[in-house]
C-alpha cells in the first residue's frame, strides 16, 4: 500500500514538473522582443520614414490591431525668414501613456535593446518630444532639446488601455536626419 501511495505521489509530481506552462504574462514586454505568448510583432518593410523638411508628417499606428489608432508620431520642419525650427514627437491618443524619463516633462524615454516595460516606468500623456531644434538665420542663436540626437536608434515604451486591459509595447525608429524619424518595427503584448 505505501508503495502504490508512493508511486502515485512521484508519477503527480513528474507531471506537473512537466507540465508545459501557456501562462501568457501580458503585464510586460522587453524592448525588441518580437516572439512568445500574447506579443503581436510588426515589422515595418521597408522602414517607413516619416519626414516633414517642408511641413509636418504624420503617421498613426494601431499597434494592437484592434482598429483603433494608439499613437502618433509626428516629424515636421518650419523655416521662415530669419529662422527655422523642426523636430520629431510621439503623441499618444486617448488615454495611451508613453515611457517618459522622469515626470512632469515632455520628452520620450530612450528605451535600450532588453529594457523591461512594465508599470515601473514613468508614464505621462500628451504630446512627447524625441527630438527638437532651432536656429536663426545667422546661425548665432541655435539650439537643441530632446534625448534622441542624430542616429539615435532606440525604442519608445507605449501603454495602451484596452477595455479593461493594459497593454505595454514598444516602437523602436530612428531619428536619422534633421526633421524626420525612421520607423522600423514595434510589438505589443495582446492581454
Amino acid at each position: 500500500m505505501k508503495t502504490i501511495l508512493l508511486i502515485e505521489i512521484v508519477a503527480m509530481l513528474f507531471l506537473s514538473c512537466c507540465k508545459k506552462d501557456e501562462t501568457v504574462h501580458a503585464d510586460s514586454i522587453m524592448a525588441g522582443q518580437v516572439s512568445g505568448n500574447g506579443i503581436l510583432y510588426t515589422n515595418v518593410v521597408p522602414d517607413d520614414t516619416i519626414s516633414g523638411f517642408s511641413d509636418t508628417e504624420d503617421k498613426t499606428l494601431d499597434l494592437n490591431q484592434d482598429g483603433i489608432d494608439d499613437i502618433l508620431l509626428r516629424s515636421g520642419h518650419i523655416t521662415a525668414a530669419g529662422f527655422g525650427n523642426g523636430g520629431s514627437w510621439a503623441i499618444p491618443l486617448g488615454e495611451n501613456e508613453i515611457a517618459r524619463p522622469f515626470e512632469p516633462g515632455s520628452m520620450v524615454d530612450t528605451l535600450s535593446y532588453g529594457e523591461t516595460i512594465d508599470k515601473n516606468l514613468v508614464w505621462g500623456k500628451g504630446t512627447s518630444e524625441l527630438y527638437y531644434y532651432y536656429y536663426d538665420q545667422f546661425w548665432t542663436n541655435y539650439g537643441e532639446s530632446g534625448l534622441w540626437r542624430y542616429g539615435k536608434l532606440n525604442y519608445i515604451g507605449i501603454r495602451i488601455y484596452k477595455d479593461d486591459k493594459i497593454l505595454y509595447g514598444w516602437i523602436r525608429v530612428e531619428i536619422s536626419v534633421v526633421g524626420s524619424q525612421k520607423l522600423m518595427e514595434y510589438a505589443v503584448t495582446t492581454g
